[in-house]
């Protein structure tokens, strides 16, 4: 074809972040001036770029540190339980994920799904896929892989392709089978609710093929650190409900006992009893 090429190192303070390829349609030779201008247009090329790279570094930095503080005070802004899981997963839809599911380990070692949510309403696969999926194939502590898994080792999962062949191999029932396939995943992350010591749920993240959506190493902070504090955020609305409980079986029982104190008659104490 003939021609002649040249290849550079884009250099930012003798640190190579790439290279720099010239195509010539003419045979030439290269002289010492030549190298050295294109050397020097390498270098200023290197030094905007790695400018750019900085500032969108430091955008990215100042969107997380925002939305972490908007979350953190979402999260502390209530003590109801309920609420609070269902925050959870608004929060992270669609800052990380395309729909988010937010799980919990109770005593008896079962895991609740207790909120779902989707980033974009009316949007393909839609709640509805995601919630026949959980009905069909609700976590199990015991499951050898996915939300079980997470919670039971504490440890992340991070899928970042999900295929078809996966869903083959790891499940049987044709149903199910299809309810996977309806999801239409693109890429899945789940991070374990951590306080302490002790694992309390999972926080599960998902992006479908509509948006194309992949995890970023950004994204896996970001998921990371919010899961953190919603982990704190439930645990402390699930003690605050415990002890609100507490706190009205206690008065219940302090009425019972200045009735009976006060009550010389049994059946008007009964009748009290059954009012309160």
């Amino acid at each position: 074809e003939g021609g002649s090429a040249l290849v550079l190192p884009l250099l930012d303070k003798s640190r190579p972040i790439g290279g720099l390829y010239y195509r010539f349609t003419d045979a030439r030779t290269f002289g010492p001036e030549d190298r050295d201008y294109l050397m020097a247009l390498g270098r200023l090329c290197a030094a905007a770029l790695e400018r750019a790279r900085l500032h969108d570094l430091e955008r990215r930095t100042g969107q997380r540190a925002a939305f972490l503080a908007e979350a953190s005070a979402t999260l502390a802004a209530s003590l109801d339980f309920e609420a609070t899981v269902r925050q959870v997963a608004e929060l992270s839809v669609p800052a990380i994920a395309d729909y988010c599911s937010v799980h919990l380990l109770e005593p008896d070692r079962s895991i609740r799904t207790l909120a779902l949510a989707l980033a974009l309403a009316g949007a393909p696969p839609g709640l509805a896929a995601a919630q026949h999926f959980l009905d069909l194939a609700p976590p199990l502590i015991t499951d050898h892989g996915g939300i079980g898994a997470v919670i039971r080792e504490g440890r992340s999962l991070i899928v970042d392709r999900v295929t078809d062949e996966m869903f083959v191999a790891g499940i049987e029932d044709p149903a199910v089978l299809q309810a996977a396939r309806d999801l239409d995943a693109h890429a899945h992350l789940s991070m374990p609710l951590t306080v302490g010591a002790h694992t309390i749920g999972a926080l599960a993240l998902t992006t479908t093929k509509f948006s194309g959506r992949g995890f970023e190493p950004d994204d896996l902070v970001l998921a990371s650190e919010l899961a953190s504090r919603a982990a704190l955020a439930i645990d402390n609305a699930r003690l605050y409900s415990a002890l609100a409980g507490r706190a009205t079986q206690q008065a219940a029982v302090a009425r019972l006992g200045q009735l009976a104190l006060t009550e010389l008659e049994l059946s008007h104490c009964s009748r009290q009893r059954l009012a309160s």
